[in-house]
């Protein structure tokens, strides 16, 4: 992770290297990425680059970290303004990510960069799917989302009921916002197709009478 004298730096400083790295880290796969080129980029000395990270690798981490903590108080503020229905952060994600990707954010370019390989990976600890006993374990997303919602809008109170309920939402969110991302001349057909998806799992796909 960045060392004390890049924390240190002013926020403005530290936001050019961000830009400049998550630049160089959506260009090309993690592998073919180039230290020089962030310097270059971020208008900083090789001797300068090495005092605030140890490798590139160091970089990537710091990166996601900073994404995922932006999600996370993003995630935070939308369960408290919409008084914990996960439907509401759900959509607020969706548009959350939607914009990021209207302004060129570079971070789906940067996810897709590090995950085409299977080495990088296990590099930074995402091989294999989650053990399913942990998914609503302590310290988990799942049981952090559902501490947060307001259990009284659930059929079932219960987080073995709210965890599927949690996985079908982020997949209908996932998978919408990929489209979103890769086909531009389709993206309201791709967000038509997130808030059916919600819509359905609010209401549920059978009738009633059934």
């Amino acid at each position: 992770m960045p060392t004390e004298r890049f924390l240190r730096l002013s926020e403005n400083k530290k936001q050019v290297i961000r830009e400049a790295a998550k630049k160089e880290l959506s260009r090309v796969p993690y592998e073919k990425v180039s230290i020089n080129q962030i310097i270059q980029n971020a208008d900083i000395s090789r001797g300068s680059f090495y005092t605030y990270f140890e490798d590139k690798e160091d970089v990537v981490r710091w990166i996601f970290e900073d994404s995922c903590n932006d999600v996370h108080s993003f995630c935070k503020r939308k369960l408290e303004e919409g008084k914990g229905d996960l439907f509401f952060l759900l959509e607020h994600l969706f548009e959350y990510f939607a914009e990021a990707i209207d302004r060129g954010d570079g971070m789906l370019e940067i996810t897709r960069n590090i995950l085409s390989n299977q080495e990088n990976l296990k590099i930074f600890g995402l091989e294999g799917m989650p053990d399913p006993t942990q998914v609503g374990g302590e310290g988990s997303l799942g049981r952090w989302v559902y501490e947060r919602i307001d259990k009284t809008l659930l059929y079932k109170e219960d987080i073995q009921n709210f965890l599927p309920i949690l996985t079908m939402g982020a997949s209908v969110l996932l998978l919408q916002i990929r489209q979103y991302y890769e086909y531009p001349l389709y993206r309201q057909e791709a967000r038509k197709g997130f808030y059916r998806g919600m819509a359905l799992l609010r209401r549920g796909a059978y009738r009633r009478s059934v």
